[in-house]
């Protein structure tokens, strides 16, 4: 009755039970052959494992999100009065300083908000990526100072970093910025026109701006989560987003190397649909961006 012909579902060389005690004074029957489908019939909870593994996952993902906006909110509500003065009193001790320099903005580019929307954002998103990134990229090709080695985060990484790669990831990088992001940019400069987005000379009040780059936080971190969420299914990954991860150690101007439809949708989007959720929500009830 132990014969392989018996069950009729040999799918797979059988497994084998070596001899021993089940229950006191009784035996199992020496090397008796489990098939494939007795074993997935003997453990039916094997075949769920997985899904309900994604759901604990799920669970325990909302459950910290949860507790950590929870635990912000009410360390905001019992510190608010204190840190409201101690932050309005900086603002107000630098209010001046701000406004100045945003108005010397203005007049460099002569009240043109259309200008200073696209060239001024494009302008900053150069400068800081670049600036602050070349600096880490040169680390990365010299490996010195030597000092800023040990702050590496994947600190096996091979020093110094391969030419050619860089100028690969330079190429893309401006390819993304340039060829894809400027168009991208002005179209957004008219869908803020849509909306009733402006810009004025005067700068918002403090309490606006600390409301404001909250919810900024939160909707760029949303968007840019399910966004890149969406570029590892397994039908887009290799398509798409497989070429950001050649680099296994990135270097920091490899932040954007990745295929421009990946640039726009993870990268650009999130930061545009920021201001336009912000501007939708808001004005219908009688609030003005600022």
């Amino acid at each position: 009755m132990y014969s392989k012909a018996a069950s009729g579902y040999l799918l797979s060389p059988p497994k084998v039970i070596e001899d021993k005690v089940l229950y006191p004074g009784v035996l199992l029957p020496p090397k008796k052959e489990i098939t494939v489908m007795e074993a997935i019939c003997h453990s039916p909870h094997k075949v769920d494992e997985e899904p309900q593994s994604r759901k604990a996952q799920l669970v325990s993902s909302v459950k910290s999100g949860l507790f950590i906006l929870g635990t912000a909110l009410v360390v905001f509500v019992a510190f608010r009065n204190t840190l409201t003065w101690y932050l309005q009193c900086f603002w107000g001790a630098s209010g001046y300083f701000w406004q100045s320099q945003w108005e010397k903005i203005d007049q460099y580019f002569d009240n043109d908000e259309y200008n200073m929307n696209i060239w001024g954002t494009f302008y900053v998103n150069i400068g800081i990526y670049w600036g602050i990134g070349g600096l880490y990229t040169l680390v990365d090709l010299t490996g010195k100072p030597a000092f800023l080695l040990r702050y590496k985060i994947q600190d096996n990484a091979p020093y110094p970093v391969e030419h050619v790669k860089v100028i690969q990831v330079i190429k893309q990088a401006l390819v993304n910025q340039f060829i894809f992001g400027i168009p991208v940019l002005i179209c957004a400069y008219y869908l803020r026109n849509v909306i009733g987005y402006s810009i004025g000379p005067e700068l918002p009040t403090f309490q606006w701006v600390l409301l404001e780059l909250i919810v900024f936080v939160l909707v760029e971190e949303i968007a840019f989560y399910y966004s890149h969420r969406f570029l590892h299914h397994p039908h887009i990954y290799k398509y798409i987003h497989k070429q950001h991860h050649e680099w296994t150690a990135p270097i920091a101007i490899s932040a954007i190397y990745c295929h421009p439809v990946e640039y726009v949708l993870s990268s650009v989007l999130p930061t545009i649909l920021e201001f336009s959720l912000w501007a939708v929500t808001l004005q219908p009830v009688g609030y003005g961006l600022y």
